[in-house]
């Protein structure tokens, strides 16, 4: 019996001065800015991007830094290739960039790739952050990405099923917002339009949705629906008309 006591009294005290195992949702997040050039004669191409770096040497912290480092990787992607470091997605664009100038010493011209990212949503359930991405490789005008990367409390992505809740009222809100946004003619069908570049002929809701404030985001990136000139289609719902319809948080 004595000897029972004593191995609870050990367990009892090793567990009130263990370290806590419980990690806050989101840790403290600091600003980081990379910035890399490379010129070859008079022309330059240069890389800069601004993103997010969480605090703290935990699992969920390396977990989080890492989920965004994926997210910087896949704005690099051009076709079938993929990287897995970013190291290796600059050097590739430094690498492409000497080619150009080298087959073509007489275009001064300079390559540009610009990610912003940052934190536009944060709650104890759930954070979302977006990635704004410029880049300019020559041709007629320069092109702008934006995508979100919604992440749940245990630091793993929040995927689109998951997302939505009710895809097809979202998908009818979102109708009648974009008609009013790009000021279609009333009793005018999407369809009959004309302008936009719809999916067999039918409306469909965007690759990017994300989370700013107190609100949720539906955008169409340049070229989604509509043509160049259109740019992008921006489309806000206060979370709180859309309860039962998106995710608005939860356990992890």
């Amino acid at each position: 019996m004595t000897k029972l006591f004593s191995w609870v009294v050990i367990c009892f005290l090793l567990a009130c001065h263990s370290p806590s195992t419980t990690e806050s949702f989101p840790p403290a997040h600091r600003e980081q800015r990379d910035n890399f050039q490379e010129c070859v004669g008079e022309g330059c191409a240069t890389v800069e991007l601004i993103y997010p770096v969480f605090a703290g040497d935990t699992r969920l912290a390396g977990l989080l830094n890492r989920q965004v480092e994926g997210q910087h990787l896949r704005m690099w992607i051009s076709g079938d290739q993929q990287y897995r470091e970013m190291e290796e997605a600059i050097d590739s664009f430094f690498k492409d960039y000497r080619v150009f100038r080298n087959d073509y010493p007489q275009v001064m011209q300079e390559w540009t790739f610009e990610t912003n990212a940052r934190v536009t949503h944060q709650s104890d359930s759930l954070i979302s952050i977006r990635f704004e991405n410029f880049s300019y490789l020559g041709g007629a005008h320069p092109n702008t990405v934006v995508a979100y990367l919604n992440l749940k409390g245990d630091g793993e992505v929040l995927e689109r099923g998951q997302l939505l809740i009710d895809g097809e009222g979202l998908l009818e809100l979102a109708r009648e917002k974009f008609k009013e946004h790009h000021q279609v003619e009333p009793g005018t069908r999407l369809e009959e339009d004309g302008r936009f570049f719809l999916d067999d002929g039918a409306f469909f809701l965007p690759a990017t949705m994300g989370y700013e404030g107190n609100e949720f985001v539906l955008l169409y990136n340049a070229y989604e629906i509509g043509p160049y000139v259109m740019g992008r289609t921006e489309l806000r719902f206060p979370l709180k008309e859309l309860a039962g319809v998106v995710y608005s948080g939860g356990p992890g």
